[in-house]
């Protein structure tokens, strides 16, 4: 979060909680629209709804409303009567107000819907029936269009009388049947002579992209090509909607934002639940206690003709295994308070939410991999009444480890140091000599 928004966020913060109103509306007017959202989303869900409803125009309540997380756009819709949310969405940009309509209820979606007017419902309904991640779920069906015939005189008539949200960088010029046939710029408009016809100026090899295009695909496109925006086709070439760059950055955000936390095992945004993030770290953690076991297994065999005490022996061989459920659920609490940190000011209700809600899942990974470390010594009928011993300490080695993985971001944060070059390494250092430290105590004390 830059310092802009921090102190945005910090100014609106202060008022609500003094219920000055009018203030917070003054200070919104002001703003831009993304910086009062990236507020919205910092705060928490009381504050947000209420902050929201402070806003006085309905069109800037639509727009904020479109820049807002899927989790945040859902809190506050529900609060809304039906009707509120209709005329939200009659203003939003088509492919915003399907994204909205797609992730809320289905009850309530279609209470929406019933109410929107013909051509509102059927743009929608078109867009929706794309998947979220192709090219026809990013496309808004707003977009301008011309005919080969025309004159740039008649082109220039047409753009100055028409709206000026269907207005872009880009012309599309298509045939009877509205089959794309060519692109051209304003620019290209504004220089060429009045009585010259669109289909001589106009490029006629368009690159554009299928409704069913991955927008991974998408987003290489508009990177290789530097478009503004991309032309999307039907599979009879027919011109259906168009892909803006916005929309093309939130999907290299997103797809970096989910190649990151699957570096880091953990397969969840900061939105989801805490049983959503147990589900995708578990798996992480139980396939590093099945190559621990192998190393267990090894070292038990190797250590056998040295003699050793039973508890030196056993704490020796776990060794491997503690390292690896260390260094997992370390990666995972590092990547998740990273993350934490680039979306977060340190101070706000919401921020502290996340951080027990981090702190609860790292809890209860630690308990579950302890009980199943138990269980599976039990069950092999080993070590008697030392699996319970251990078992506890490794539950000891994973909180503290995480705690430790949490601790050492937020402090090279303080510092004002970029967390994810260093935090990751420092951390898992520290939480394996922790982790190292309390098996040795532990035979020392038995």
């Amino acid at each position: 979060m830059d310092k802009r928004t921090k102190i945005l966020a910090s100014t609106i913060t202060k008022l609500y909680r003094r219920g000055a109103e009018r203030n917070i509306r003054s200070i919104i007017n002001k703003s831009h629209d993304a910086d009062v959202a990236s507020v919205l989303e910092i705060l928490d869900t009381t504050g947000r709804i209420s902050v929201f409803q402070l806003i006085p125009d309905t069109a800037r309540q639509a727009e904020i409303l479109s820049h807002l997380s899927k989790s945040a756009q859902t809190e506050v819709v529900h609060v809304l009567e039906t009707s509120q949310v209709q005329q939200l969405l009659s203003m939003m940009d088509s492919d915003d107000a399907a994204d909205l309509l797609g992730h809320i209820p289905e009850e309530m979606a279609q209470k929406v819907l019933a109410g929107l007017n013909t051509k509102e419902l059927q743009d929608v309904e078109e867009l929706m029936a794309y998947p979220e991640d192709s090219a026809g779920g990013l496309m808004s069906s707003e977009f301008l269009t011309m005919t080969e015939e025309m004159t740039v005189s008649q082109a220039i008539e047409k753009i100055q009388s028409m709206d000026e949200d269907l207005i872009s960088f880009y012309i599309y010029v298509v045939d009877d049947a509205n089959r794309l046939k060519g692109v051209l710029s304003l620019k290209q408009i504004l220089l060429s002579r009045p009585n010259t016809e669109l289909k001589s100026i106009m490029i006629m090899d368009v690159i554009s992209a299928d409704v069913t295009t991955e927008q991974a695909e998408v987003a290489r496109l508009v990177e290789k090509y530097d478009f503004l925006s991309l032309p999307v086709v039907d599979n009879n070439k027919n011109l259906v909607g168009v892909i803006t760059v916005d929309d093309v950055i939130d999907v290299i955000r997103e797809e970096a934002e989910e190649d990151f936390h699957a570096m880091g095992m953990t397969g969840a945004s900061l939105d989801e639940s805490v049983w959503v993030h147990i589900k995708a770290r578990l798996p992480w953690l139980i396939l590093a206690s099945l190559g621990g076991s192998v190393c267990y297994a090894l070292l038990w065999r190797t250590l056998k003709p040295f003699d050793l005490q039973f508890v030196l022996r056993s704490s020796i061989s776990l060794i491997p295994l503690v390292f690896l459920l260390v260094s997992t659920l370390s990666s995972q609490t590092v990547t998740m308070l990273v993350s934490f940190l680039r979306t977060h000011a340190a101070t706000t209700g919401k921020s502290w939410r996340d951080l027990k809600k981090e702190i609860f899942v790292g809890l209860s990974l630690s308990a579950i991999m302890c009980i199943v470390f138990i269980v599976v010594a039990f069950a092999i009928k080993h070590w008697e009444a030392v699996p319970l011993s251990l078992g506890m300490i490794l539950a000891v080695q994973m909180i503290g480890a995480m705690f430790i993985s949490m601790s050492i971001p937020l402090f090279i944060g303080r510092l004002r140091f970029d967390p994810i070059v260093s935090a990751p390494s420092i951390s898992m250092i520290l939480s394996n000599i922790y982790a190292i430290g309390i098996l040795v105590i532990h035979y020392a004390l038995w």
